[in-house]
Order: C-alpha cells, then structure tokens, then sequence
C-alpha cells in the first residue's frame, strides 16, 4: 500500500519566488522538483487588487509551469466567503480603483470605491489628491454601507483611512 502524503507546500510569492517582477533563479527548479514529485502546492501573498485566475496566469509564465487559480491565495482571496452574507448589499471597497473589478467579479453587485466617496463629496479629504473641489458623480450616502472590504493597499492610505473612519463611525448596516 502506498504511503499517504500528508503534507504540502504554501509558496510565499514576493521574495521567496519573486523579486519585483524578476523570477529567483532558483525558483524554476524548485516548482520542476514539486511538479516531478507531485507535492500538492500553493501560493500566497500579501499582494493582490487582481483576480486569482489573472495572478495565476503571471505565475505559470514566470515560473515555466502551470498554476492554477485555486493554487492562488492573495490578500482579499478570501473575501470572497462574505458575498453570501453581503453580495446583494452595498459595500464599499479600498485599494487601487481595479479592486472594485475584483469586488464585482466575485460577486458583490453593489460596490462603491474610496475614490468614489471622495469624488462625490471632495470635502470628505481636502487634503488633496483630487484636483477638483466639485462633487463629481452621484451623492453616495455612507449609511447605506454594509461593509468594507480593503483588497490592497494602496498609495492614498491618509484618504483611506479618513472615509473608512467616517464610514465605522457612522454605524455600517447590517
């Protein structure tokens, strides 16, 4: 009788892998050695504001071998086991604006972005990493917001933490 496998690797991608968007050079060989002796495998970063499917993608080609998106465990990954309690409610979402796609391709239908809050009411942060002083786009009423989701942080972190602050303490819904 074979002997059970009772064991598996979790690859942490930047710095061990990865360095910036150059592949370690030891990194190919060891996905050939994982991939020959079939040692079920992941990977995992802090990193995300993609899709697993589109991080998976970059990691067969850099790597050399296949990944698969259910390989791919990034830092909102498992947000995705809150769209049955929220999926159907407003949420609102920080990082790079691309996280809103993420957000929706996992099925929130109701997303709203930092820069969205900010853009319909400047005065929210004045500070200023917005060059209008005019609300641009539909009011957003913050009370509405049932959840915050931060998929990946992001350059403007004193606006983030400035409208997700007035978010909380305006009460989230539930």
């Amino acid at each position: 009788m074979a002997a059970l496998r009772r064991f598996g690797l979790a690859f942490d991608i930047d710095g061990v892998l990865i360095r910036g968007n150059k592949v370690l050079p030891s990194a190919i060989q060891a996905m050939k050695l994982v991939k020959q002796a079939n040692i079920p495998h992941i990977f995992i970063t802090n990193g995300g504001g993609r899709l697993e499917q589109d991080k998976a993608n970059q990691l067969s080609s850099w790597l050399g071998s296949e990944v698969k998106a259910e390989q791919v465990i990034q830092s909102h990954t498992p947000m995705q086991g809150l769209v049955e309690k929220y999926g159907d409610k407003k949420v609102l979402v920080g990082g790079p604006v691309r996280v809103s796609k993420v957000a929706e391709a996992y099925g929130y239908q109701d997303v709203v972005h930092i820069a969205d809050v900010v853009n319909a009411d400047p005065h929210v942060w004045p500070v200023g990493d917005h060059e209008h002083e005019t609300p641009v786009g539909d009011p957003i009423d913050v009370n509405e917001i049932s959840a915050i989701l931060y998929m990946h942080d992001d350059d403007c972190w004193g606006r983030d933490l400035q409208v997700i602050t007035d978010v909380l303490l305006s009460g989230l819904r539930n």
